[in-house]
């Protein structure tokens, strides 16, 4: 009776088998050899500067590869393991459409980090900063690099990072990075937009953020408050134009007193007039 039971056990393990090897050759025949579950038409949207060329061929994916074999979940990893881009939705329509949308990241400030080479120099290397703070790199092509020169000329460019935390792919946590982010946000939407640039902004200090500008001013910032900071930013500012002065310091990170100082300026020296009995004369 034992060996009936192991004989029957046996015989149901291998009718099952035999089913499955079976259905595997079905599935493989008719289904992921079937020409007419080849890839036909790859659509691609996008919401950022890579082209759709490079995306598909990010993706992995082929024209005539079979539709119902693509590992939908491999592909989405992959392409969101890229630190450009954001998140990645994968679709499949049946018989020969595959869908790929692809939301990029929008850089909104930069960050430098320096590496050695083999011969011992130094190189520089340039991260993009999102909104949230996620690093990243932009991929090389002939289109990104039209979009660096047009867009990234007056990007900010945040300072005194721990290089440690500058890893693509990653999200820098640092308090005072993200307190930097949040003011290239709110600058946007201040009086002062329109009227200086920030140029770089130092967050060494683990208390103040120290601003650059397009005039050479050096603005200091608390970490509260930044909607109430800028707009006595502007007040002085208002005052400096009325003077025709520039500011060179600015200390706003104070609740009470704002300590500031004026840029020198060289005197315009205007030109001599022209003798108006002498106009109109020419040596003869």
């Amino acid at each position: 009776m034992a060996a009936f039971g192991l004989g029957m056990a046996f015989a149901t393990i291998f009718v099952f088998y035999i089913l499955w090897l079976g259905g595997q050759m079905l599935m493989s025949r008719f289904v992921y050899r079937n020409p007419q579950f080849a890839v036909r038409t790859i659509e691609i949207q996008s919401s950022g500067v890579l082209t759709k060329d490079q995306l598909r061929r990010l993706s992995g994916i082929k024209l005539g590869d079979n539709l119902i074999a693509l590992n939908l979940g491999r592909v989405k990893r992959d392409m969101e393991a890229i630190s450009q881009i954001k998140s990645v939705t994968v679709e499949r329509e049946l018989p020969g459409i595959l869908r790929l949308r692809v939301v990029e990241r929008d850089p909104v400030a930069e960050a430098h980090i320096y590496r050695a080479r083999k011969d011992a120099s130094l190189e520089t290397l340039n991260l993009n900063l999102d909104s949230e703070g996620s690093v990243f790199t932009l991929q090389e092509s002939n289109v990104i690099s039209d979009f660096q020169r047009t867009n990234q000329s007056s990007m900010t460019v945040i300072t005194g990072i721990d290089p440690a935390e500058l890893v693509p792919g990653h999200r820098v946590l640092n308090h005072q990075a993200q307190l930097a982010l949040e003011l290239i946000r709110i600058f946007k939407h201040s009086p002062m937009q329109g009227l200086v640039e920030l140029r770089s902004i130092d967050v060494s200090d683990p208390d103040v953020l120290r601003t650059y500008t397009s005039e050479g001013s050096e603005i200091a910032f608390g970490s509260i408050n930044l909607d109430r900071q800028l707009r006595r930013w502007r007040e002085i500012y208002n005052q400096g134009q009325r003077l025709a002065r520039v500011l060179a310091t600015l200390d706003l990170s104070l609740s009470n007193g704002i300590p500031a100082t004026w840029a020198e300026v060289t005197p315009q020296i205007p030109a001599p007039k022209q003798n108006q009995r002498n106009k109109g004369k020419k040596n003869v």
